[in-house]
């Protein structure tokens, strides 16, 4: 499913550990963000209302693995 390959690279580049998915429907995907699993109050839910036919490209997934691989992104700052 291209939306969770989306969201795993988007969230993850904003320090996401892990997501928990809850539900997934025709246009909408739900779950979890866990920041860090040692802490409960690092976490966040979510829902995304986008469908798989209108789910950015391939290539800025890419992108987002990239720039977070090589620690090319400062969200914080």
């Amino acid at each position: 499913m291209k939306r969770k390959l989306f969201l795993e690279a988007f969230l993850g580049a904003l320090g996401a550990k892990e997501i928990v998915w809850t539900d997934v429907q025709s246009d909408k995907v739900y779950g979890t963000v866990v920041y860090d699993p040692n802490d409960e109050e690092e976490r966040q839910d979510f829902v995304w209302h986008m469908d798989e036919s209108n789910v950015p490209s391939d290539d800025v997934r890419k992108l987002l693995l990239f720039l977070s691989g090589n620690n090319l992104m400062d969200i914080w700052g």
